[in-house]
């Protein structure tokens, strides 16, 4: 007898609520869903799996605070869950350290700097004004002299060792690229996943300073490297010729 002959008086057979209830019993699916199995619009296993996605969705989304539509897409394969993860940390992390700007930071702790400048120029001191595209820098004992911002390629506190190498390019001496659009290329992203993944990168700058350590930061200006032993150094964006892994 068909389903549909089984409704009497808007009533349902007792046999199809017999299996309706053994669904749920020996299943454990939402009873709702057993009645469409039970009257032959859904799968069993259609159902389960369903069930499945759905409670791999929920622990997606409090596990790792996803939206529901990025949770789904994961679960259903089309969205790669590290991928996912490692974006949003990126996005944290930029939020974190976007408008980290060395120089004002020097300037507000008057703490002594030591600058490597165009020009293969080194100098320690304490800077002593900033304004939009130049600084007043203080060497130890001269005056204040006043530079472009461009000028930078390196800095750290004046009381930290670090290493530096010169590039097998060899020392060069050249102008820093004024446009933005001439610059090495290179990525937020690119810089993330180094300090993501913890490996050693290397940094050569246009006139061949070679930095190696990890990427402790990244800024939009700026990358924090930093070396064995703790010692942190600022990388200006500006003047990168080359990122590479170590």
């Amino acid at each position: 007898m068909s389903h549909k002959a089984d409704h009497r008086d808007g009533g349902v057979s007792a046999e199809l609520k017999r299996q309706v209830e053994t669904l749920v019993r020996d299943s454990g699916i939402p009873r709702p869903w057993a009645w469409q199995v039970a009257r032959g619009q859904k799968s069993l296993n259609a159902v389960i799996v369903r069930l499945a996605q759905m409670d791999r969705v929920a622990h997606l989304m409090s596990r790792h605070g996803l939206s529901k539509s990025v949770a789904t897409q994961v679960a259903g394969g089309t969205l790669d869950l590290e991928a996912v993860l490692r974006k949003a940390r990126q996005a944290k992390h930029l939020a974190d350290f976007r408008d980290h700007a060395t120089l004002d930071r020097a300037l507000a702790s008057a703490q002594p700097l030591t600058l490597l400048l165009h020009g293969n120029r080194k100098l320690t001191g304490r800077v002593v004004k900033v304004d939009a595209y130049e600084f007043q820098f203080q060497p130890d004992g001269s005056d204040a002299i006043t530079l472009h911002k461009l000028q930078a390629k390196l800095a750290y506190p004046a009381d930290l060792r670090v290493k530096l190498c010169v590039a097998a390019t060899g020392r060069l001496v050249c102008d820093p690229i004024p446009k933005p659009q001439d610059r090495y290329p290179c990525s937020d992203r690119r810089l993330f996943c180094a300090h993501d993944d913890g490996k050693d990168s290397r940094f050569v700058t246009l006139e061949g300073d070679e930095v190696v350590g990890q990427v402790a930061w990244v800024g939009k200006w700026e990358v924090g490297v930093r070396q064995p032993g703790g010692a942190e150094l600022v990388v200006f964006r500006h003047a990168l010729a080359l990122f590479e892994e170590a």
